[in-house]
């Protein structure tokens, strides 16, 4: 688990001090130690141990560098170090993550005849690579952004894992090909700071969408998706070609077995993948909230560990959002070491330093909630934590959208009964009326059907927030509509919609946070849940299997009875991580005017309507006018040149 860096080009414009600050940036992702390795033209490899690259090596034109700051996970001697060369010192790797299932790949290696010097996973990478070639991704488990690069063709091979839960972000042209784990870095190595990106600020302002196409905030800075793979060729001295392509997406397919047997496979590949993802030479926690899913990585780390579990909960003074009550329970059944935060401690000017970590303006008040639950583990011994993201987007966790969709899909088949069987039943686990569950269900319903027609809804709405300059051109700016169009004939509209949050909605800007929370306090963040074997495995279940009677993750929830209490387990009404918005908005009163005051004008936002609207200090308006706010700050950072060197 660390930070990478790369600069390559044709023209021999790298500049050793901007290179060496663009790794040293970002420093916390990897405390432990830092190394760099520069390529010649003629193939002569030189690898430095000065943290400044004082003595950097470009008396024979530089073809490119690499560069690496490590957070030692696995193998903590310096037989891990990074960048890594192979025996015959022609391919060398940057790597950033983890592969658990390493020790299962270094044996079917040693059988091959290859011999290891080291105990890491990275060793492992480099040599499967060497012997199967790209091929060798499908073999991985786990988590990574990698890049590695081949002396004798002068290329670079890089990957980013199925899920793109560890960052990969670029910037080419004809002449140059810049990477990072971060966009700060490129910014430091380009020696300049970019201009926002259109098409991803209106997106992020009107739809509240982040991280769902290849565009960063930052123009020219794009970044390899989950499950792609992009070869770059130096090798002609006049233009870098490139080739890039999606080596993995998530398959449908159709399990044969029945309710039962798709709950044992759900068991059995969880408790698989918590195990595998235990390995390591550095103290484990999980982060445990009041809901199914950390609880359940909760138990069955319990069962397949003999220590005690250290476990991370983040609480609230509200007892309208606090759920720490079942987080409780399972601290006393299972003996864990609890550890406590508190919401309410984090002043709204904590969003300044998030956003600096993040690169991008922040989604929600939520952000703030991960932020200080890394915080809490930081503050232990604890450096790689488990948690339960992801499950939600494989299930249809979220309660809206599922039951509306398994009605339309019921309707669809001609079971007319049923769809309104399992309608009623979803209202009576609803801690709504039955009048708003109505309200609800048919507003979903609606979004379903007529996306198009409630996007132009929302534009419509929305349109006096942004400068009408920057507005008028809009059809132009928005990628968020076309995401949703696919030649994929999905078998149920439920399956649909669980891939749009994989690939592009939610899973993607929530893997962005937990990164980048989690690196910015130097701590590893695992998602036993991401585990590719148990996405193939829930997306070939028939929706059935997912909602039923009225219950979403209803497999998952039928593999976990004995383990979870009753009350959690078939608990339908769920919060989430609710923090008030509002509230943020009305303590920073001061810090929001002053920073609004910063802006007479601005070439994305309506000033004037957002002042107007912060000063009338409507409940409504609470979620865009925070969106509008995230955005100045982390525009404003981007002016005062924050991001760059």
């Amino acid at each position: 688990m660390c930070g990478i860096t790369g600069y390559f080009s044709l023209d021999n414009s790298l500049v050793p001090a901007r290179f060496a600050a663009a790794t040293s940036l970002i420093d916390y992702r990897g405390p432990d130690d830092f190394g760099y390795v520069s390529c010649s033209r003629t193939g002569k490899i030189t690898e430095y141990h000065d943290e400044a690259l004082k003595n950097f090596a470009s008396d024979q034109g530089v073809l490119g560098a690499l560069g690496f700051r490590r957070l030692a996970i696995l193998d903590l001697s310096t037989a891990g170090h990074q960048p890594m060369g192979d025996a015959t010192r022609n391919f060398w790797i940057l790597f950033n993550g983890e592969v658990y299932n390493y020790l299962e790949i270094r044996s079917e290696l040693i059988e091959l005849g290859y011999s290891f010097k080291s105990n890491s996973d990275t060793e492992v990478i480099l040599t499967a690579y060497c012997h199967w070639g790209q091929a060798c991704l499908e073999k991985f488990n786990g988590m990574w952004a990698l890049a590695i690069l081949d002396v004798a063709k002068q290329k670079l091979f890089c990957a980013r894992d199925r899920f793109g839960i560890k960052p990969f972000n670029f910037y080419l042209d004809n002449k140059k090909f810049i990477f990072g784990s971060e966009s700060k870095q490129i910014q430091c190595m380009l020696g300049r700071s970019l201009e926002p990106d259109s098409r991803a600020a209106f997106d992020y302002l009107i739809f509240g969408a982040k991280n769902h196409t290849e565009n960063t905030f930052f123009s020219d800075i794009k970044e390899l998706r989950g499950g792609e793979c992009m070869q770059v060729d130096l090798s002609d001295g006049n233009t870098i070609r490139v080739r890039r392509e999606k080596w993995w997406t998530l398959q449908q397919r159709q399990f044969e077995g029945d309710a039962h047997e798709a709950a044992e496979q759900m068991l059995h590949l969880l408790k698989d993948s918590i195990r595998i993802r235990l390995r390591s030479d550095v103290p484990t926690g999980t982060a445990l909230s009041g809901g199914l899913d950390s609880n359940g990585v909760v138990a069955l780390t319990d069962e397949l560990s003999d220590q005690q579990q250290d476990v991370f909960t983040v609480v609230s003074n509200d007892k309208n959002l606090d759920e720490s009550e079942f987080a409780e329970k399972s601290v006393k059944k299972y003996g864990l070491k609890s550890h406590k935060i508190d919401f309410s401690t984090q002043d709204i000017k904590t969003l300044e330093k998030i956003t600096f970590h993040h690169d991008q303006p922040l989604s929600g008040a939520g952000n703030v909630g991960g932020w200080i639950l890394q915080q809490l583990i930081q503050s232990t011994n604890i450096i790689v934590n488990l948690n339960g993201q992801g499950a939600d987007e494989l299930m249809g966790g979220y309660s809206r959208p599922p039951h509306a969709l398994t009605y339309l899909d019921s309707l669809h088949s001609g079971r007319l009964v049923h769809a309104h069987q399992q309608l009623l039943k979803g209202f009576q686990h609803s801690n709504r009326s039955l009048p708003g569950s109505l309200s609800v269900f048919g507003t979903d319903i609606a979004r379903v059907l007529f996306r198009n027609a409630a996007y132009k809804s929302v534009l419509g709405r929305r349109k006096a927030m942004l400068n009408a300059e920057f507005f008028h051109d809009s059809p132009h700016k928005s990628a968020y509509i076309d995401i949703f169009k696919t030649d994929i004939d999905f078998s149920s509209l439920q399956k649909k919609h669980a891939w749009f949050e994989l690939q592009n909605t939610s899973l993607p800007s929530l893997l962005h946070n937990v990164d980048r929370d989690s690196m910015a306090h130097s701590l590893e963040a695992r998602v036993p849940f991401l585990d590719y074997r148990i996405a193939e495995h829930i997306f070939s279940l028939p929706p059935a299997m997912l909602l039923h009677d009225g219950f979403t993750k209803y497999t998952y929830r039928k593999a976990m009875q004995g383990r979870i209490d009753d009350e959690l387990l078939w608990n339908n009404n769920k919060k989430g991580f609710v923090t008030p918005v509002n509230d943020y908005l009305v303590s920073g009163h001061a810090y929001c005017q002053d920073l609004l005051q910063q802006f007479p004008h601005h070439p994305v936002l309506n000033m004037d309507w957002v002042k107007s609207a912060f000063a009338a200090r409507d409940p409504r308006q609470s979620r865009f006018l925070w969106r509008c706010l995230c955005f100045l700050i982390w525009d404003r950072q981007r002016i005062q040149g924050s991001y760059s060197c």
